[in-house]
């Protein structure tokens, strides 16, 4: 216990300077190492940036709560309920997607570990203003309407529609809904009581208040993002938890996984099927890095090693920094958790019975909860890089800073100058997506060709002629902290119309969803 009190001491500067760098407000910290836990705390956890944070105070922890997913489906398959080898179609009928390999062999193990094929594109559930685009009863409309992104089990793609899915396949199996199940399996029995997915959690007096970051390091408040039990990726991020019940969860976790490796009597009746959960099932990014696995809601890798592969720092830094160096070889997990105004990282050493979590109520410009947990990690386990994670994360902010003009310049460079539009209300009317639950509205407003999502007045967004009959909505930094938006691809913010053969508007190609185009048809 002595020695995690002195080495979290020894790193409050370069944790304090790392929330200062990269525009986050605070951070609460829960380290666990050979079985001893502690917590400290830093920054602020509100609009005032009056109150610190503590052990008791909610964060929503975003993607972090794919482990509870899956280790509420293993409480199932223990209980005999469902088998990881169930296919979705077998238990919601209704799917129905046009990859018929997908419909008629995806199973739960394929949600769970992203081998499905199914895409990412979260820009089709959120666009910003901290609140959902489409309700749960539209989800599987949606993924129905979806392309995969490969053949069913042949690669690896991040995608909370998948963990959706889940969540619906737990309420059609139990007859409950999947945070009342998720209560009955893990939360229940751990003693977790502050633990939630209701949306009341943000009227919660020590409810943490989220920020956006910009890349000066300066904070916008924003309301706290809506992924709870009321929407439709509940199942994919929608935990809201503390440091200190995330310490019981995490603790216990890697007490269990501790047993299953020594070969041990297992002590707790909640970690179950473990060997299935903690198998790599697929592996993550370049195909020659085989060492770095998908497991069921966690990255599996080796130390030392790459840890962020989940983080969004992975895009920002030159190269990726190694971890453990010089340390005895050792498996890890972990992940990241990213929501408008929150960001969170969780690292497990499941031989050493260590894990830590750092949970910032900021979404920065860069993943400052991935520079906490890995300077932690290093400290812990006698890593010899000698990295300098404050001079990492200034590295970061400096190419975040470069992001909307870099995105100005591939536009620009692609434009085709001296064209014109078509009069703007030839382009106005309604667009249907390939699934019926979700449409655009393409109107004139003062003067000014406008994008509206899903009929809502929150969701709209200035466009601007680019060529022909292509029009962009890239948006700068500030403007996208206001609204609570998440970074996305040059192609999320081009409209390329297409005519009949008079030149009529028929639709339009939104050049880039996520995982591929979307074709939307005019009516």
């Amino acid at each position: 216990m002595a020695k995690v009190q002195e080495h979290l001491a020894a790193l409050q500067t370069t944790i304090e300077l790392i929330l200062k760098v990269s525009g986050s407000a605070g951070a609460p910290v829960g380290v666990i190492h050979n079985g001893q836990s502690h917590d400290s705390h830093y920054g602020f956890m509100d609009h005032g940036l009056t109150r610190k944070p503590d052990a008791d105070n909610l964060y929503n922890i975003g993607s972090l709560s794919k482990t509870m997913m899956a280790l509420t489906f293993a409480d199932l398959v223990e209980k005999k309920v469902v088998s990881w080898n169930d296919t979705i179609h077998s238990i919601i009928p209704e799917f129905d997607n046009k990859d018929k390999s997908l419909t008629e062999n995806c199973s739960i193990l394929d949600l769970l570990s992203m081998r499905s094929g199914l895409p990412t594109p979260n820009i089709l559930w959120y666009q910003g203003n901290s609140s959902p685009l489409v309700s749960k009863s539209s989800l599987i409309s949606m993924v129905n309407g979806m392309t995969s992104s490969f053949p069913l089990r042949t690669d690896w793609r991040y995608s909370n529609w998948g963990y959706a899915i889940a969540g619906e396949i737990v309420k059609r199996k139990t007859g409950i809904d999947y945070p009342e199940q998720m209560s009955k399996s893990l939360f229940q029995p751990l003693g977790m009581t502050r633990i939630t997915l209701a949306p009341e959690w943000r009227e919660d007096a020590n409810a943490a208040q989220g920020f956006s970051g910009l890349p000066d390091a300066s904070l916008i408040p924003i309301r706290s993002q809506e992924c709870d039990s009321s929407t439709l990726i509940e199942a994919a991020g929608g935990v809201c938890s503390s440091t200190k019940e995330l310490l019981l969860y995490y603790g216990g976790l890697v007490a269990a996984m501790k047993q299953e490796i020594d070969g041990a009597p297992a002590s707790s009746p909640v970690f179950k099927g473990l060997k299935t959960l903690y198998q790599g099932h697929i592996t993550v990014g370049q195909k020659i890095e085989t060492t770095t696995q998908y497991a069921l809601g966690w990255v599996k890798g080796m130390l030392p090693g790459r840890v962020g592969v989940l983080s969004p720092n992975a895009g920002l830094l030159k190269e990726a920094f190694v971890l453990g160096k010089d340390t005895k070889p050792q498996v890890f997990f972990t992940h990241t958790g990213s929501l408008a105004g929150f960001m969170t990282t969780a690292i497990l050493l499941p031989e050493k019975q260590s894990a830590i979590v750092v949970l910032v109520n900021s979404k920065a410009s860069c993943d400052s909860s991935d520079f906490i947990a890995s300077a932690i990690l290093d400290k812990l386990i006698g890593g010899t890089g000698n990295h300098d994670f404050v001079e990492l994360a200034r590295s970061a902010m400096e190419k975040a800073s470069q992001r909307y003009a870099e995105q100005s310049a591939v536009l620009e460079s692609a434009r085709v100058p001296g064209t014109s539009p078509k009069p703007l209300q030839e382009y106005e009317g309604r667009y249907y997506w390939s699934s019926r639950s979700y449409f655009v509205d393409i109107f004139v407003k003062d003067e000014t060709l406008t994008v509206r999502f899903v009929d809502r007045s929150d969701q709209e967004y200035t466009m601007k002629h680019y060529h022909y009959d292509t029009f962009t909505w890239l948006m700068t930094d500030e403007e996208k902290g206001k609204r609570g938006r998440y970074i996305q691809a040059t192609g999320a913010y081009i409209f390329i119309f297409e005519t009949d053969e008079i030149e009529r508007i028929t639709g339009f190609k939104w050049a880039e969803l996520g995982g591929g185009p979307g074709y939307f048809k005019k009516e």
